[in-house]
């Protein structure tokens, strides 16, 4: 059985201030990059080295341009407060 909610515990102001956005961006730039750059390079050796591309290539295309997107909302949520401790934002921003 659930049992009620248990009460927030208390930050200290240290705590409250950090916020883990710049490591969280960074790494999934970092990958999304990589990613971005294998990708291109498998399209660059279809298209230039052996004229053909197929669907599983169309799918990996598609497949970066979701990761893309899903960089970008990434990207968003740092002004939502992504990086940082529930406890310390607005009402609003905890949908």
């Amino acid at each position: 059985m659930s049992g009620p909610t248990p009460a927030p515990r208390l930050l200290s102001p240290k705590e409250a201030a950090e916020n883990n956005l710049p490591r969280i961006l960074g790494i999934l730039s970092t990958l999304q990059f990589l990613a971005v750059l294998v990708v291109g390079l498998r399209f660059y050796v279809r298209f230039k080295l052996i004229r053909s591309v197929g669907r599983d290539d169309w799918t990996m295309g598609a497949a970066t341009l979701c990761a893309i997107g899903g960089w970008a909302i990434f990207i968003f949520q740092g002004s939502n407060g992504l990086g940082r401790y529930k406890y310390i934002l607005e009402k609003e921003k905890l949908v």
